[in-house]
C-alpha cells in the first residue's frame, strides 16, 4: 500500500465520524488529512497521517486547538519584536501531548490493507470520544486552561515540558495572555510575581531583564496586556 492509497482510505473511513460531530475535511497535504471544527473564537484541528514505509504504512496523528483571542495578541507581539523562532501562521495555540495519546501512538498497527486502516482508526476515535474532544471542549473556557497552568502547587507550571498539553513553543508569552483574558482577580499580583521570577532568573544567568524595554517580547507582551480587556 502506498502513502497516497493509505491517505485516501483514511479520508474515506474517517470522514463520516468527523462529519457526524460537526467537523469537516479542511485540506489534504502529502500523506496527511486535516479535519477541523470551528466554534466562534476556537478552532479544533486533528491531522491524521501515515508514516510511509511502502508497502507498509503506519498511522500517526496530532491534534490541538487554535484560539483567535490569544493568537491576535501573539501576532501583535510578533509585529513589534519579530519572535524567534518566527510565529508560524499555521501553528495551533495548544497541542495535546498527554500520556494516553503517547501510549496510543505506540500501539498503532502497521497497515497493508483497508482493514488495517480501520483497525488503527478505531482506537483514535475511542481516544477522541473519551478524552481529547471533552478536553478541547472544556478549553473553550480559557479559565480552565488558566487554572491548570497558572494555579497553585501542581497547577502552576514552570514550563509545559512533559505536560498534558503544550503552548506551541511560546509558553512564557501565552500563559500571560491566558491569565489576562481569563479575568483573574489577582492578575496584577500574578504579573508582578512573574516579572520578579524572570528578573531573578536573568540575574542567575548573568543577564538582565528590563521591563521597560519594549523591544523585548516579554516586556512588550506585559505592556500590551495592560490595555486588553478580559473575556469574562
Amino acid at each position: 500500500m502506498t502513502g497516497k492509497e493509505a491517505k485516501e482510505l483514511i479520508i474515506r473511513n474517517a470522514t463520516p465520524y468527523f462529519e457526524e460531530r460537526g467537523w469537516h475535511l479542511k485540506k489534504v497535504q502529502r500523506n496527511e488529512a486535516v479535519f477541523i471544527r470551528k466554534e466562534n473564537d476556537f478552532s479544533n484541528r486533528i491531522g491524521i497521517s501515515t508514516l510511509d514505509y511502502n508497502p507498509i504504512q503506519v498511522i500517526d496523528f496530532g491534534l490541538g486547538k487554535y484560539i483567535d483571542s490569544i493568537e491576535n495578541i501573539m501576532r501583535k507581539i510578533n509585529q513589534n519584536t519579530e519572535l524567534n523562532p518566527p510565529l508560524d501562521k499555521d501553528c495551533l495555540t495548544l497541542y495535546l501531548t498527554d500520556k494516553d495519546k503517547s501510549n496510543l501512538k505506540q500501539k498503532m498497527s502497521e497497515c497493508r490493507v483497508e482493514q488495517h486502516i480501520i483497525n488503527s482508526l478505531n482506537p483514535i476515535f475511542d481516544y477522541l470520544n473519551h478524552h481529547a474532544l471533552p478536553t478541547l471542549e472544556k478549553f473553550n473556557d480559557l479559565r480552565e486552561i488558566d487554572k491548570l497552568i497558572n494555579g497553585e502547587a501542581n497547577n502552576y507550571w514552570e514550563t509545559d515540558w512533559h505536560k498534558p498539553f503544550n503552548l506551541a513553543g511560546y509558553f512564557y508569552l501565552r500563559r500571560l495572555i491566558i491569565a489576562k483574558l481569563s479575568g483573574r482577580k489577582d492578575y496584577t499580583e500574578f504579573i508582578e510575581k512573574e516579572i520578579e521570577e524572570i528578573e531573578r532568573e536573568a540575574v542567575e544567568a548573568n543577564e538582565t531583564f528590563d521591563r521597560n524595554d519594549l523591544s523585548d517580547e516579554l516586556a512588550y507582551c506585559i505592556h500590551l496586556l495592560k490595555d486588553v480587556d478580559p473575556l469574562y
